[in-house]
């Protein structure tokens, strides 16, 4: 994991600073105080649809707790390198800083501090700035001399660089990416990672619509490259300890999912792809790919989707498969016989050899000798003609047909039928009539043939009659 983080020195020099207003502090004695500079850094970086500068800081505030109540809060502009408060020599402290949320104001103890959250109402709102925190708790102030305290300030948000690996799914245009149930809010100072939860007392939502690729980011996408979104943090931890197949990363298996961030990815089919239609792909990002559910604060997580046929199949919530094949991906041919299909004697066989798309045969792969081819009108399969397997034979595919009832095969289609059954194309009729073996009318009888048809020789049997 890559984590960041926004580096502000704190020196204690001598300058002017005073005690909150309305809080009453008998320690307050100016010879009894030490001045303390902040000096903020910016920085320059602009990625996702938030437009904020993920390391610049606009606008901090400072708030500082002893015995347990606040004494001094200083609020400045991003464009002011540096501010400055007064602090209690040899007093004990609790410091709590905020940048890029306004000017907020935090609780007057210490306890209701610690525990404050971070509310957004939309994720636009993250365009004013990164919320970032700092914390430090029980610090001393020295009673004399230079004293120089670093304070790095976390990003409040998680990271995730996505990326698409399309496969032999080519065609597959990315058109929307979003992340789903983000938290909306986080608590800033905490030390074991805040997660979404529904507000004690408020109208707020627990979670919302979060970041979202920019038209830039999807043109990225589609080119190979890696986008970047941001999320508040949301750390709802293992929730399937036992879990090792990310399959069963799902709602229907966790007792919390809508409280669960997660990424929604949605693909169109474009006219280059065996496909027509979308597909949705859903994802809980995490810790790992199978139990947990974490997106932390100030850290990258480096996520890759793999896109595959079986993938289309799954029946899950991750993948929502509105797609089809397209018609028309291949053709099939008589290329050695007597008559043709619609021809067929009784007990006749004839040749065909099955040509597809070459995007199809790739789509398919392994699966494609699996495959079966079956005559239909569209709405019943016909019994009239016994198709065999597919086979290959020097580098062509084919299956044979024989009669099994007096054809008519008007109104009546080949299809290529996937492993399962399940129709993938029509094939369309392109026999070639030049191929026939003319026979003379002879008694019932088998006789076995081998023309040369291409400079191939092809074996089959012709059935002949009276």
């Amino acid at each position: 994991m890559v984590e960041g983080r926004v580096i502000v020195l704190v020196s204690l020099l001598a300058m002017l600073t005073g005690c909150v207003s309305g809080i009453s502090d008998s320690d307050c004695v100016e010879g009894d105080l030490i001045d303390v500079v902040f000096s903020m850094p910016s920085y320059c970086t602009t990625k996702s649809s938030i437009s904020a500068n993920v390391d610049k800081i606009i606008d901090y505030k400072i708030f500082a707790y002893r015995k347990s109540k606040l004494e001094k809060v200083v609020y400045a502009s991003g464009e002011e390198p540096s501010v400055t408060m007064k602090l209690v020599r040899r007093g004990k402290y609790d410091f709590y800083a905020l940048a890029n949320v306004g000017d907020v104001d935090l609780p007057s103890t210490t306890s209701a501090a610690a525990s404050w959250r971070y509310q957004i109402n939309a994720v636009s709102e993250l365009n004013s700035g990164i919320p970032m925190a700092w914390s430090k708790q029980a610090y001393t102030v020295p009673s004399s001399g230079r004293v120089s305290l670093n304070v790095s300030f976390d990003r409040l948000v998680a990271e995730l660089s996505f990326s698409l690996d399309p496969g032999v799914l080519s065609g597959l245009s990315v058109t929307s990416v979003r992340l789903r149930q983000s938290a909306a809010s986080v608590a800033a100072f905490s030390t074991d990672g805040s997660r979404a939860e529904p507000p004690a007392q408020s109208a707020a939502s627990a979670v919302l619509d979060g970041d979202f690729a920019s038209a830039s980011d999807l043109a990225v996408l589609n080119s190979g490259g890696a986008i970047t979104l941001y999320s508040l943090e949301n750390c709802q931890g293992v929730l399937l300890s036992d879990n090792t197949d990310p399959m069963l990363k799902v709602p229907d298996n966790i007792g919390n999912s809508d409280l669960c961030t997660y990424l929604e990815i949605v693909c169109n089919c474009t006219d280059a792809s065996v496909l027509d239609g979308k597909v949705t792909y859903r994802l809980f990002p995490g810790e790992d790919s199978v139990t947990d559910f974490t997106l932390r604060r100030n850290r990258k997580y480096s996520l890759q989707l793999y896109l595959t046929p079986d993938g289309l199949d799954e029946v899950s919530w991750r993948v929502t498969n509105e797609s089809a094949f397209r018609s028309g991906l291949g053709t099939w041919s008589i290329v050695a016989g007597l008559h043709d299909a619609d021809e067929m004697y009784i007990g006749e066989s004839l040749k065909s050899e099955i040509t597809l798309d070459d995007r199809l045969v790739d789509f398919l792969g392994d699966k494609l000798l699996n495959c079966s081819v079956i005559l239909s009108d569209g709405q019943t399969n016909s019994s009239a003609v016994t198709i065999g397997d597919l086979y290959e034979s020097s580098g062509h595919l084919y299956c044979d047909l024989k009669g099994e009832s007096p054809l008519s095969a008007q109104g009546c289609n080949l299809f290529l039928c996937d492993p399962d059954g399940r129709v993938v194309t029509n094939l369309s009729n392109e026999s070639i009539e030049d191929v026939r073996v003319n026979v003379p009318v002879l008694a019932p009888s088998t006789l076995t043939l081998s023309p040369s048809l291409n400079g191939v020789t092809k074996s089959f049997n012709v059935y002949v009659r009276d």
